[in-house]
């Protein structure tokens, strides 16, 4: 497969290569061609001009006098004449035909190429010679005394063409290395890109899926490496989401078999379940939307009111208009959660007269960390059990100790502090009570603006 890709990609760029060398000999052969019969057209343009100006002030070198015969007007004028390569100045004189001529045939005045020049009401033009190829011609009347005749300039074409033909023999023959060493060169870079595709190829071919954990080691090779590490990152979050998913199912499972027959046990459990369906388990994902702290901070006290009631008191810490970069609606959904897992231990009403147990609710932003917790006024929780709250494969015997706790909550709070790369915590002291919350980072939206207003 992989020799298949390579030879396509070489394939395509040499076809490509190909088409534009055609292309640039095709049109290199029309333009030396075009200039070829410029060139001769020009020359004929001019012979037939020296001629003209010659019969207007022809002299017979014999006698010194105007010449006033049509034959010897042109004997004379082609004994002076030195055609050049491949060309014919002839004159037709009462039939009979007359020439100074380098041309690869002689001309007849019976031949086609001079019957056709006669016949044709042109000055000049072109003829295509059966033997010899293409034939520029240019023609001139006169009449001398009583004599009319026709001076004739043939151009054949056929040299120049041949020198045409031999450049572009060498062109090509530059254009054909020139296209074997792309070749080579586009051979050689495919398989150097190609390559490291190949190398962790073979790797992950042979690398077991079903063992989490399984990562592609690196070659050495700059390309490979870079590519298996991009590769073993997610491989990383396929195996994170794997494990957060199965520890969401153990703690529903754990909820399930402890949850209370009463309606509220069992509403909790639903309602913790429906939010779970829609939080991204294992993974992080951008902040959906920008918001106020204090927005936030209003928007987590209703929710918790409305979970609570009278149970619980509110503080907060640095909560104002500034604007933050974390996704609503999670943080409410953690914050909610807290409360119910921090209510869960509140020890039973008081007696009549006694002090109502609550949960105290805290907000705070430090240094860019936004921090929601819930604390409550139960008894300690033993040190041993506290990671049981948000690992995703608790000790057996420390969850078995927390039977009684809302592991699904547990299991949002974890999920939403995993969804901003920020912790999930829970602490407790004897005297204090169980503080549970999570702790994000919570980037500014215009750092450089609020950056501006403190400097002015």
């Amino acid at each position: 497969m992989r020799r298949d890709f390579r030879s396509r990609i070489v394939g395509i760029f040499a076809v490509l290569i190909i088409l534009t060398f055609a292309v640039m000999l095709l049109t290199t052969r029309q333009v030396m061609h075009s200039i070829t019969t410029q060139e001769a057209t020009a020359d004929i343009a001019q012979e037939i001009d020296e001629f003209t100006t010659y019969a207007e002030t022809a002299k017979d070198p014999d006698t010194g006098e105007p010449i006033t015969d049509a034959g010897r007007l042109f004997e004379v004028y082609l004994a002076r004449q030195a055609p050049d390569s491949g060309e014919a100045i002839a004159a037709v004189v009462d039939g009979a035909l007359v020439e100074n001529s380098t041309a690869p045939r002689p001309l007849s005045a019976e031949g086609p190429l001079v019957t056709d020049v006669l016949a044709s009401p042109d000055s000049s033009g072109g003829f295509d010679d059966q033997a010899h190829g293409e034939v520029m011609w240019g023609k001139v009347s006169i009449t001398a005394g009583t004599d009319e005749a026709t001076l004739i300039i043939a151009r054949f074409l056929e040299e120049d063409r041949d020198v045409v033909a031999s450049n572009l023999r060498l062109i090509t023959l530059i254009a054909f290395g020139s296209i074997l060493i792309a070749i080579i060169v586009a051979w050689i870079v495919a398989g150097r890109l190609i390559n490291p595709v190949r190398q962790v190829g073979l790797e992950a071919s042979d690398l077991s899926l079903i063992k989490p954990g399984s990562t592609l080691e690196t070659t050495g090779h700059p390309d490979a490496d870079a590519l298996a590490t991009t590769f073993n990152t997610m491989l990383a979050r396929v195996d994170a989401t794997d494990h957060a998913h199965r520890g969401v199912m153990r703690r529903t499972v754990h909820q399930l078999e402890n949850a209370s027959t009463a309606v509220d046990g069992r509403d909790d459990t639903l309602d913790a379940l429906r939010t779970l369906q829609d939080l991204p388990v294992g993974r992080r994902v951008p902040s959906a939307a920008p918001s106020t702290l204090d927005h936030l901070y209003t928007r987590v006290r209703t929710a918790v009111r409305d979970e609570l009631g009278s149970q619980v008191v509110f503080s907060s810490q640095n909560i104002d208009d500034t604007e933050v970069e974390v996704t609503p609606d999670l943080v409410v959904a953690a914050a909610r959660h807290a409360a119910r897992s921090a209510q869960s231990r509140l020890p039973d009403k008081a007696d009549d007269g006694a002090k109502q147990p609550i949960v105290s609710m805290h907000m705070g932003f430090v240094d860019g960390q936004l921090t929601v917790s819930a604390t409550d006024s139960s008894s300690a929780i033993e040190a041993e059990s506290l990671p049981a709250f948000f690992e995703w494969d608790p000790d057996p015997l420390a969850i078995d100790q927390l039977a009684d706790q809302p592991h699904l909550s547990h299991a949002i709070m974890r999920v939403v502090a995993d969804v901003h790369g920020g912790q999930a915590w829970v602490e407790s002291e004897a005297d204090k009570g169980t503080s549970i919350g999570i702790t994000i980072p919570a980037p500014l939206t215009y750092p450089e603006d609020a950056d501006d207003e403190e400097e002015s």
